[in-house]
């Protein structure tokens, strides 16, 4: 009898339902996938490798996986994650040698390029798929988490961008490190504001103004809906 049970637990249609249980939490899936990198970069960052980029792709496959789009929209964005990625590996991995060169900054122009307007895309497709639901669960709660960390994510790519044209546009140490650029974006997102990093020309200055205003105005509205799904919810 035990035996049977076993048999019966391990069949492969109960291995095809775990997994497909496993998958449908996607909000979830991302968030992890996020915080993930955020705990690692500290620790890899300065050693040479591709340890970051690959933990980068693994955030892209992740909100590949929750993304609702069109068929070419869709493959559009399967390309620039590989375009970012490759381009990223490649510039790691050769850091050395591309330093200083037109063929090093090309591919990290690339590559950064190529994150930005994937993570746009993303971001504006998460938000309106978030903003449809109709229910409020700890999946789609860390989804409008995910979603809020992906924006910090999105502006230190363009501070970043940014710096490679102009070094002197943000008074920020370690222009290659690209944790002490979340760093800066992460504190203007939150309107936390140091004051140790400063936007110092006007290209600078309206990023960090447009990302200090989108903070709030997203959290603001976010908890917004979830209080009036949940006000929803209590009334049915």
């Amino acid at each position: 009898m035990k035996s049977l049970k076993r048999k019966n637990v391990l069949s492969p249609e109960f291995k095809w339902n775990l997994r497909q249980h496993f998958l449908s939490y996607k909000y979830t899936i991302l968030y992890a996938s996020v915080i993930l990198l955020f705990a690692v970069m500290p620790f890899v960052e300065q050693r040479k490798g591709v340890v970051v980029p690959l933990f980068i792709l693994f955030m892209l496959l992740a909100i590949l996986h929750t993304l609702d789009l069109h068929r070419l929209l869709f493959l559009f964005c399967i390309g620039l994650g590989v375009v970012a990625s490759v381009c990223h590996i490649v510039y790691k991995f050769w850091s050395e040698v591309f330093l200083g060169s037109t063929l090093g900054f090309t591919f990290i122009v690339f590559s950064l390029s190529a994150y930005s307007v994937f993570l746009g895309i993303a971001i504006l497709t998460l938000g309106r798929n978030m903003f449809s639901e109709t229910t409020v669960s700890g999946d789609t709660i860390r989804g409008g988490v995910a979603i809020y960390f992906l924006m910090g994510i999105f502006w230190a790519f363009l501070y970043q961008l940014l710096l490679l044209f102009d070094p002197n546009a943000i008074s920020i140490p370690e222009h290659g490190q690209f944790s002490t650029i979340l760093y800066f974006s992460f504190t203007t997102l939150t309107t936390l504001g140091y004051g140790d990093i400063a936007p110092l020309t006007h290209q600078a200055r309206s990023l960090a103004m447009l990302e200090a205003a989108a903070g709030p105005i997203y959290m603001t509205v976010f908890i917004a809906r979830l209080v009036g799904l949940h006000l929803t919810a209590a009334k049915k």
